[in-house]
């Protein structure tokens, strides 16, 4: 198995890039989206980038920049309008599909379910990336022809019960139930390589 190895971490740091770009997606949108609120309700321009929020203005950068942006960032322009209709169409989605969804209770505040929704080509973008992941995935072992290297339960958990079925003494001085996990943390790993616990779907 130590073959595999890197073959799995290449799938394990190719899902992290999946995650952490879908991530960088909402986050960009519910800052904007904030943003937007923010504006509306005080009148001012507010940055709606990540960048120009974490970045100290440079006094030596020309004037042109700030006055493209400010009219970028008045709380009425063009670009805020369509993102707040845009917010508006993925809360009336989310509320028709969470109002006739099998929910004991209805929902009060059904679009801050729609806060980690995905545009539709992020959305396809990202099923294509993940569909290809598990691809690799359950290719990994592909080129392996003997059983006992393809399932754990013949090769590892029955050498291990052969083991201490055997030997008990000398299995319970070695803890062999301990060494037994760190023998099962590859099968481990591959089973949770393309696992997301925040989404039950």
């Amino acid at each position: 198995m130590c073959v595999k190895f890197p073959q799995l971490e290449k799938i394990e740091g190719e899902y992290l890039n999946i995650q952490k770009e879908r991530y960088e997606i909402v986050a960009r949108r519910r800052l904007a989206d904030d943003s937007d609120d923010v504006a509306l309700f005080t009148g001012s321009s507010v940055p709606s980038d990540i960048t120009s929020l974490t970045r100290l203005p440079d006094p030596s950068e020309e004037d042109e920049t700030m006055t493209t942006n400010s009219e970028e960032l008045e709380p009425r322009s063009i670009l805020r309008t369509t993102r707040r209709a845009e917010r508006e169409r993925r809360y009336l989605e989310t509320s028709a599909s969470t109002s006739s969804s099998s929910y004991p209770d209805a929902l009060p505040d059904a679009g801050y379910i729609s806060d980690s929704s995905l545009t539709s080509g992020d959305s396809s973008d990202l099923s294509i990336a993940l569909s290809s992941l598990h691809e690799s995935l359950s290719s990994l072992f592909s080129d392996v022809k003997v059983d006992d290297y393809r399932d754990p339960n013949l090769a590892i958990r029955g050498k291990f019960e052969e083991w201490r079925r055997e030997y008990g003494e000398e299995y319970g001085m070695l803890y062999g139930g301990l060494g037994l996990v760190g023998v099962w943390e590859f099968w481990a790993r591959v089973e949770m390589a393309g696992w997301n616990p925040f989404e039950v779907s």
